[in-house]
């Protein structure tokens, strides 16, 4: 049953927190939420901050909660929308699809009778968020040293300096009298910004698969959808978001118990996708989702340590490279992927191994094949030239970790001792390696078994 907000439960203990969790519910209730009798906005029972608890059982298709359209909080509906408006060719060329609603943020934010007012203060400077692009240089490098972390701390920093500068402060200079923040505006706040619509935003896909949508279309642009961002992430969610033309519906999508948090999912992402986009990763086996990547660049080197290995002739690289790369593949993407149940996203790895293992290699000849599923149980039907270049490639990836498997493994008994970011950098390195291990042992035993047949 869906009730007026003024049946929405809290804590009754109220602190400074209290008090801004109950006039952010005062807020919901003047813009028209509608939520379920059955669920409470709590911290007792969840595992971050805030969370949505079950205050009683919940069956299948339960309507949970709906967010109307007028209260989501993206480019579209702000008080500059006239100026994002008339500047968006420039905001779209000069810069990437976030900038319009990191600049709503940003004014809205330090805009003191903001209408959204009661929802940003729910995030005082945004010192909750923990993303790794906030973490010191030495800590990426000594302790996710394998991990791909740094290299995408880099390249969205990067991005985010050329967004910031080529765009976002065009922007706000031109106008400046709405934007009295830039004396004080520093780049580290727009990047806690970037941090906190990472970590929150919704993306409406209605128009992905339908074709419907145009360039003047946004409706694929991200947007911040207040009460449904306080849900939190695991990879078995028992809740979804509906989007619908006048509200976004939060719905069960299975029976949840009383006491049980309700939660979201923020799609099918590996643990270094989690930790990157959200600051968090979940302890190994719990994200069946997780992957453990290797580039492009080390299975080329290993490539070569193997033709030279085994006299091979005819596997010059630079025309398979070139040919590589006119399909968008370049040396540091990641495209040997290791995942629970085996091989993931096979078919780019496939393209790429008969390219380099045909030795008349054409240019002009199509490589391009049909998708296979790569299982343990499959992984034997694989030539055993590829499975050696494969295997070659995963242990060259185990030794870049700046620990072994074992210790991590020890680590993962005494964690009471670490710091947040060291749990969660651990966490990750220890799935990544936990994967690689089994791959990597079953891989032997198929060379194995292959030369004795």
């Amino acid at each position: 049953m869906a009730v007026p907000i003024k049946r929405l439960k809290v804590d009754d203990k109220t602190s400074h927190e209290d008090a801004k969790l109950l006039l952010f519910i005062q807020w919901m209730k003047q813009q028209g939420f509608v939520i379920s009798d059955k669920v409470q906005i709590s911290k007792e029972g969840s595992c971050n901050e805030f969370g949505v608890v079950a205050i009683e059982d919940i069956e299948e298709d339960h309507l949970l909660f709906t967010v109307p359209r007028e209260a989501i909080l993206w480019q579209e509906n702000c008080a500059i929308k006239k100026q994002i408006k008339k500047d968006e060719h420039m905001l779209k060329t000069m810069g990437g699809p976030w900038v319009p609603l990191v600049i709503t943020i940003l004014y809205e934010y330090f805009n003191p009778n903001s209408y959204w007012r009661p929802y940003l203060d729910l995030f005082p400077n945004y010192s909750t968020l923990d993303h790794p692009m906030f973490w010191e240089r030495d800590t990426l490098s000594s302790e996710a040293g394998g991990t791909g972390v740094e290299e995408l701390v880099k390249r969205d920093v990067d991005k985010m300096r050329k967004d910031y500068d080529n765009a976002a402060l065009p922007f706000m200079k031109k106008h400046s009298k709405l934007f009295r923040v830039l004396e004080s505006l520093e780049f580290h706040m727009y990047k806690k910004i970037v941090a906190f619509i990472m970590a929150y935003s919704f993306t409406d896909d209605r128009n992905d698969s339908n074709g419907d949508c145009d360039d003047e279309c946004n409706t694929n642009a991200p947007m911040m959808v207040p009460l449904a961002d306080v849900l939190n992430h695991i990879t078995e969610h028992n809740a979804r978001v509906v989007y619908k033309e006048d509200c976004l519906e939060m719905r069960s999508i299975c029976n949840i118990k009383k006491h049980e948090e309700i939660f979201n999912t923020y799609g099918r992402l590996s643990n270094l996708e989690l930790l990157h986009l959200y600051g968090f990763v979940q302890p190994f086996p719990l994200n069946t989702d997780d992957t453990v990547q290797v580039s492009l660049d080390i299975v080329l080197r290993e490539f070569k340590e193997w033709a030279r290995d085994k006299e091979k002739t005819g596997c010059s690289l630079d025309a398979k490279i070139l040919y590589l790369k006119s399909f968008g593949v370049e040396k540091d993407d990641n495209v040997l992927k290791i995942g629970f149940e085996g091989l993931v996203d096979f078919e780019v790895l496939r393209t790429i191994l008969k390219v380099l293992f045909d030795e008349s290699f054409d240019a002009k000849e199509d490589y391009e094949d049909c998708y296979e599923d790569i299982t343990y149980d499959t992984l034997r039907n694989l030539p055993s030239e590829w499975m050696e270049v494969i295997h070659r490639s995963t242990v060259a990836k185990s030794k870049q970790f700046p620990r072994s498997l074992l210790e991590d493994e020890e680590m993962i008994n005494r964690t009471s001792s670490l710091s947040s970011r060291q749990k969660q950098v651990l966490y990750l390195r220890y799935g990544q390696q936990m994967l690689l291990h089994k791959f990597i042992k079953s891989v032997s035993e198929c060379l194995e078994s292959s030369r004795f047949s």
